[in-house]
């Protein structure tokens, strides 16, 4: 599986995970800019209707052979 495709599904396991818990919630992909020129692509989560949401790198866990996609999320509880 490449990045693309971790990414993707990464996203769908996750909106899955999260609305169990919280509710309607929106996670997408986006390409993150840092300050001093430094990016990442990776994800964004927050509240259906919310304005606050957070970003995550989530390359490490493609990079992570012991992290498949949401399992990844659920091992941190």
């Amino acid at each position: 599986m490449n990045f693309t495709e971790f990414l993707k599904q990464f996203v769908r396991d996750l909106q899955r995970e999260l609305e169990k818990e919280f509710g309607r919630m929106v996670v997408e992909e986006n390409h993150i800019r840092k300050l001093q020129l430094s990016s990442y692509h990776g994800i964004t989560v927050r509240q259906e209707h919310g304005v606050i949401g957070i970003s995550i790198d989530v390359f490490p866990l493609f990079l992570d052979s012991r992290a498949p996609s949401a399992g990844a999320v659920r091992s941190t509880d």
